[in-house]
């Protein structure tokens, strides 16, 4: 029952959010849709479709998931009034903040490179160009959030959240992964592949809550961490396997 009230919950959070952002923008959107309907083909608003799917997709799974995770912590440490799952919380604020100033980059630059591009030859000169000229920036900035996690935690929370610091190392080496991953995955966003995105996406989450459930007994706070690490070890590999002719052919393929 209370799974069932999380995922009503999460739902119509989502729809209320859709609802009210409509009613902001619908003179744009009325404006949008008739400029559309006059010059789109059948393709693109196939590909626009999509890339709806590919959000509500998103925006029901993570906070659904975030919430069942969250959960699995009150229920581990009954009667501790939260206090492990704000650190959860912590880590992850922490790390997101740290992630806001990258996403800009991959939205900005690098996803606009990826639309541009029309065969695997010049998906891997992104690759190579973004891990050469952008990546060890990540790097040195991951390491220096870690080396300076102490004074992290005290500044954006307070010294009762110093306990999280444990949890920094395997949230780190997460997030590293998981721009590793995003490297791969814009490119589901850049060609609109709808099935990759929504399958990859369910089951990242999926494996991520099953791998705390398992890990959470084993290793405490550190066991939630540690499953979003190897989740995202997975999902890595995942790219890798669904993309592995664009990323390692040497003939000129067409994406």
């Amino acid at each position: 029952m209370e799974v069932i009230n999380t995922i009503l919950l999460v739902i119509i959070t989502q729809i209320i959010s859709f609802v009210t952002a409509l009613f902001f923008i619908k003179k744009d959107m009325l404006e949008i849709l008739q400029v559309s309907f006059g010059l789109s083909k059948i393709s693109h608003y196939k590909r626009l479709f999509g890339y709806i799917i590919m959000a509500l997709v998103t925006a029901v799974v993570i906070p659904l998931f975030s919430i069942l995770i969250r959960n699995q912590i009150f229920d581990f440490y009954a009667g501790d009034n939260g206090v492990h799952a704000g650190y959860w919380d912590g880590v992850k604020k922490i790390s997101g903040l740290f992630l806001s100033f990258i996403t800009p980059i991959f939205s900005l630059y690098y996803y606009p490179q990826l639309a541009k591009i029309h065969t695997n030859l010049e998906f891997q000169v992104e690759l190579k160009k973004f891990y050469k000229q952008i990546f060890p920036v990540f790097v040195v900035g991951m390491l220096l959030l870690y080396l300076l996690r102490h004074w992290a935690t005290i500044i954006f929370f307070s010294r009762a959240y110093t306990p999280m610091e444990d949890l920094f190392l395997w949230q780190l080496g997460g997030d590293l992964l998981r721009i590793m991953s995003l490297t791969i995955a814009f490119l589901m966003l850049a060609r609109a592949h709808v099935l990759y995105y929504v399958t990859t996406e369910i089951l990242f989450w999926v494996v991520f809550y099953f791998l705390t459930y398992y890990l959470l007994p084993l290793y405490q706070m550190e066991g939630v961490v540690i499953a979003y690490f190897y989740t995202y070890v997975l999902y890595f590999l995942a790219m890798l396997v669904l993309y592995r002719k664009y990323i390692f052919s040497s003939k000129v393929l067409r994406l």
